[in-house]
């Protein structure tokens, strides 16, 4: 993989070959990119439980306003206790 391709060229490649495989390669992009984006999404709501922990917020709150489940935040944030 070459970091500097355009996922567009790719497209533009693969189109000039086969419309249905064009569409099919900006389906699998799109799939991609949404769950790079979920991934980052989830990430950033962990960053943010973390931090409430530091200000003392209790996990019941922190789930509640991450939307995280108790389950997970016990796991991934409050494992020392």
């Amino acid at each position: 993989v070459k970091p500097d391709i355009d996922i567009k060229d790719v497209y533009n490649a693969i189109k000039s070959v086969s419309h249905e495989r064009g569409e099919f390669v900006m389906t699998i992009a799109e799939k991609l990119i949404n769950e790079g984006i979920e991934k980052g999404i989830e990430k950033g709501k962990l960053e943010t439980a973390i931090e409430m922990k530091k200000l003392g917020s209790d996990i019941e709150f922190i789930s509640k306003v991450t939307k995280i489940s108790i389950k997970v935040l016990k796991k991934e944030i409050f494992k020392d206790e």
